[in-house]
């Protein structure tokens, strides 16, 4: 028996082959908490007594056994979440079954090109949440999910294990049966859901979604991936991450963060009403620097959210939609953030009555194309359109009984009294 912290819970997992049908089956009866950081990579695992070299054996053969037929990003995905499946397993017994009840290994089908590059591109990488090893339970769910939703209808035996988390954070990742969940404890970094093969090729193939995009439509948007370090692990380079939480008649906002330098403030271009890339566009920019609480611990770091009010010249009566795209620190291909694009609208034009939630001065800081400088006041989840004078983004309609110029009038006034002194509130 191992030490007296690790204690006995039934804990299944099902690992599943796209390409074939199977039920789930057990695997270890022993729970043991895996703290990550790990101190060093598995370079090797020992399949039911043989050592594999994990990055050029293991893994390869098994990402093909599992979900051989998927396109590059899925199986980059695969690879994530079958590595910490392997790091769990030499973390809490020293070695791993070939079979379904752990991850198949040994299928008649040799790797190819594909699946040692979806290993490569990937080196050490794992899941992680709340300074643990995240298990990366995986099942094949649904055959044919339909875009673009990418999401099963329980067709399968296996569907209702998978866990759609997207934009979801802490405590609102919802858990996977096939994993342990503890009693009144919302939050267990070992179990942040599951993911669905099929639905992973589903994402990449009709939504262009790469390996980090779909790890975090099914284990939650604040899910780490780290990087283990050792002889047979290389650098690479992780995808920018990131949300755009709102684009209303109100705010823009989200996050943005590049864990190969954590330090940097990325900067943010946002496509109003133009998909980017498209000819003749420039976008409204922005720098990820605004301190966020919630990320604290969800990614380790505050200093990373944007916020700017919505262009007055977006509250004009017509819907509008909003794409986020962020830079990458370290210069390769700009990322389009999750939860992009956004559609928002119609929204009343600025100074009228109608204006509803559109503020006065909320084209100043838009037209600035920047978060509020560092060491200023840090807009945080849950603003407030009201500022610290108490002027209100709805006083700019309390004149429209009046004439159109003196409507005007009004709104000109309040942006000059109010422009750059929001108050924010943290909901």
């Amino acid at each position: 028996m191992a030490p007296a912290s690790r204690a006995l819970f039934g804990l299944m997992l099902l690992c599943v082959g796209c390409g074939e049908s199977r039920e789930r089956e057990e695997v270890g009866r022993v729970r043991e908490a895996v703290k990550a950081p790990l101190a060093s990579a598995y370079c090797q695992i020992d399949v039911n007594g043989a050592n594999k070299d994990t990055e050029t054996d293991y893994l390869p053969h098994v990402i093909t056994c599992e979900n051989g037929g998927a396109d590059l990003e899925a199986l980059k995905a695969q690879a994530i979440a079958a590595r910490s499946v392997a790091y769990y397993s030499m973390a809490t017994s020293g070695k791993i079954c070939d079979g379904q009840g752990c991850q198949v290994y040994t299928c008649g089908s040799a790797p190819q090109a594909k699946h040692f590059q979806a290993v490569k591109e990937t080196s050490g990488v794992y899941l992680s949440y709340a300074d643990m090893l995240t298990y990366g339970f995986y099942v094949a769910g649904d055959k044919s999910p339909a875009p673009p939703g990418c999401k099963g209808t329980g067709t399968s035996s296996t569907e209702h294990w998978i866990t759609y988390n997207e934009g979801k954070t802490g405590a609102d990742v919802e858990m996977t049966a096939l994993g342990y969940i503890p009693p009144n404890q919302p939050i267990f970094g070992q179990n942040r859901g599951c993911m669905g093969q099929w639905s992973a090729r589903c994402l990449e193939s009709s939504k262009a979604y790469d390996y980090d995009a779909i790890l975090r439509f099914f284990y939650g948007a604040d899910i780490k991936l780290l990087q283990a370090t050792g002889a047979c692990v290389e650098p690479v380079n992780q995808a920018p991450q990131g949300y755009l939480d709102e684009a209303s008649c109100d705010v823009i906002r989200g996050w943005a963060y590049d864990a190969d330098q954590p330090a940097k403030a990325l900067e943010v271009a946002l496509y109003v009403d133009a998909a980017p890339g498209s000819a003749g566009v420039t976008p409204l920019t922005t720098t990820a620097n605004v301190s966020r609480p919630d990320l604290c611990s969800a990614i380790g770091s505050c200093e990373h959210g944007f916020e700017l009010a919505t262009p007055t010249t977006l509250l004009d009566g017509q819907p509008h939609s909003v794409w986020a795209v962020t830079s990458d620190a370290s210069g390769a291909p700009e990322k389009e953030l999750t939860g992009s694009p956004q559609t928002f609208g119609p929204c009343g034009a600025a100074g009228s009555a109608g204006a509803g939630s559109g503020g006065a001065g909320g084209g100043g800081a838009a037209a600035g194309g920047g978060s509020p400088a560092s060491g200023g006041a840090s807009p945080s989840p849950g603003t407030s359109r009201d500022d610290a004078s108490g002027c209100s983004c709805r006083a700019a309609g309390s004149h429209g009984n009046g004439s159109a110029f003196y409507s005007a009038l009004a709104a000109l006034a309040l942006f000059v009294l109010c422009s750059g002194r929001r108050r924010v509130q943290t909901s």
